[in-house]
């Protein structure tokens, strides 16, 4: 099972908020409620709590496993904890995505055919639209798309559209020592703009690949500039003082 979730803003500060639930075939439920919200805090915490209550409360009463949601940007920015509730108090996978397509890969093939823009889209619409495009990010086996781009990039977590954790959520597991050393070579390597990259033969497998996925997560939350390629190619690489290095992967 799929859901989608969007929230809309009016000007007299009542917000909607609206839940596509669907499986890969069919829409099979909605729900929408009404709730006041300030210009300060337009998503308010009632609206997370609603979230993750009719999501459990749906996947009790139905005996269905609620496997990915997803949601649009402006949601996420609105409601910055809600991605980390549901990943760890559901075991959802959160997807932040934009309004019409992702990168454009889920683009209609008719060429003449012209989108409607994310905003003339009714709330209804736009919580399915969401729900259709969660289904797309999954494979066979429930689980997100492994991507690798141009030049064996591997784009981690969907190219970064699966948000499963903020900065907050890594600072409580460490000392308050041990968060304030890391934020320090990490603002290190962002003022000398050093770059770092590592090569694999493949995206996944292992104890390898499980921790690098990890390491690009947590570095692309930070702000530093570590990317991963994996490739079956030799790779020769110069560095700064002209040296070839060379290295089969």
């Amino acid at each position: 099972m799929y859901a989608g979730i969007t929230i809309s803003f009016s000007k007299e500060h009542c917000s909607t908020i609206a839940i596509a639930i669907r499986d890969a075939t069919y829409l099979l439920d909605f729900i929408e409620k009404k709730y006041q919200s300030t210009e300060q805090q337009p998503c308010a915490e009632e609206a997370v709590e609603f979230i993750i209550t009719q999501l459990r409360a749906y996947g009790e009463k139905h005996l269905e496993k609620i496997v990915g949601v997803a949601m649009h940007r402006h949601v996420a920015a609105s409601c910055p904890s809600l991605c980390s509730r549901l990943w760890a108090d559901l075991d959802i996978i959160p997807l932040v995505l934009p309004g019409l397509s992702l990168l454009g890969r889920f683009a209609s093939s008719r060429a003449q055919a012209q989108p409607r823009s994310w905003e003339s889209k009714t709330i209804d619409e736009q919580a399915e639209s969401m729900a259709r495009k969660c289904v797309r990010l999954f494979g066979p086996e429930n689980s997100p798309l492994l991507q690798v781009g141009f030049m064996g990039l591997v784009e981690v977590d969907t190219d970064f559209h699966v948000c499963l954790t903020n900065l907050n959520d890594w600072k409580k597991t460490v000392s308050a020592k041990t968060w304030e050393v890391c934020n320090f070579y990490a603002a290190d390597l962002k003022k000398r703009n050093v770059k770092i990259a590592f090569f694999s033969s493949t995206p996944h497998g292992g104890g390898v690949a499980l921790m690098r996925h990890a390491l690009v997560r947590f570095s692309h939350s930070l702000g530093t500039d570590i990317k991963w390629y994996a490739n079956h190619r030799l790779w020769a690489l110069t560095t700064s003082n002209g040296h070839q290095l060379t290295a089969y992967c």
